[in-house]
């Protein structure tokens, strides 16, 4: 029965990560990116397109439900070191993983201002209103830091368990600044989210590849120490 656990934990953690990484590279494809980075530009480019403006947002949504869904699948491979940061990075994970899913809301409303026959600045007004101190604080705010700061923490409390080589951290980091620094384009976009999407494969399929019982409680090599 413990084993039959195991596999179903197993499988289901490593089908979260591979979904999770096409639903964000689908997403990324899919979305009509605005020719200048503003909310002004933003409504009115995703109402001009809303067929893309609505799908797009459903295979990022799901994407990041699938991810948040595997990193409490993880959590069982943060053992012998690292366990309560590496643990608290997870939780902190899967909350901003979880609230960036709920904020892609913001793209339905931006379609129906945008063909609302509203002045844009008036559009622009309402979408802008919406982000009030309590929506920034305790959903914005704790999906941004969830993802930028305790998803890299996590995989790196992975990789001090000896689950899975550095660089997957590293990948999701250099996802992270590319998101920061480079224009909101499809092709910008796209090169940003590949390391991230290979990252999460990869760590997708680590977790199909292991066994049962080293999933359940076989001690994993950690890094420090040499391996045969």
């Amino acid at each position: 029965m413990l084993l039959q656990t195991a596999r179903f934990s197993r499988i289901t953690t490593s089908a979260g990560l591979v979904a999770g990484a096409v639903g964000m590279l689908t997403g990324m494809a899919l979305t009509p990116w605005e020719p200048e980075d503003s909310a002004a530009s933003m409504i009115q480019t995703i109402s001009a397109h809303p067929v893309q403006g609505e799908v797009a947002p459903l295979f990022l949504h799901y994407g990041l439900v699938c991810l948040s869904i595997s990193v409490l699948g993880l959590l069982t491979m943060v053992r012998h070191r690292a366990v309560v940061w590496g643990r608290s990075a997870g939780l902190l994970a899967f909350v901003g993983l979880a609230n960036l899913s709920g904020m892609l809301l913001v793209d339905w409303f931006a379609i129906a201002l945008g063909q609302s026959g509203l002045p844009i600045e008036d559009a622009v007004g309402i979408l802008e209103r919406s982000a009030t101190p309590i929506n920034m604080v305790a959903w914005q705010i704790p999906g941004l830091i969830g993802v930028y700061l305790g998803l890299p923490l996590f995989l790196l409390a992975l990789w001090r368990n000896g689950f899975i080589p550095w660089w997957p951290a590293v990948a999701v980091v250099a996802f992270i600044i590319a998101s920061v620094i480079l224009p909101p384009t499809l092709a910008s976009s796209i090169l940003g989210a590949l390391p991230y999407a290979a990252a999460l494969s990869y760590v997708g399929w680590k977790t199909l590849s292991l066994d049962d019982t080293a999933w359940a409680e076989e001690e994993q090599p950690s890094p420090a120490e040499p391996t045969s």
